[in-house]
């Protein structure tokens, strides 16, 4: 196997980076994390051509963003496709919807 190039291993990392995301999550709630973050990156592999490197560096971009939201100790819920962050009026913290 030939190894990897610089973007391929930016999105290695970033994958790990979400995983490891999820391990600091509820255990009521971390699957729904971890199923987020799985079906995310399949969808993306399978949109996205691996020669579009623009499009790839947005991507990259949009996830570490995201990442961080989702990193947040606020953040304890996700669900939906879309996974957005609203409050959560009852604890003050955050959770994730759908857009």
């Amino acid at each position: 196997m030939p190894p990897l190039t610089g973007l391929q291993r930016e999105v290695l990392s970033l994958y790990r980076r979400c995983l490891r995301a999820c391990r600091l999550k509820p255990p009521t709630t971390r699957p729904n994390f971890e199923s987020f973050t799985r079906r995310e990156f399949a969808r993306n592999l399978k949109a996205v051509d691996k020669k579009d490197f623009g499009t790839i560096e947005f991507m990259l971009r949009k996830g570490n963003r995201q990442l961080g939201v989702y990193e947040q100790r606020g953040v304890r819920d996700i669900a939906g496709g879309g996974g957005r962050a609203i409050p959560d009026d009852k604890h003050g913290s955050r959770r994730l919807s759908p857009r």
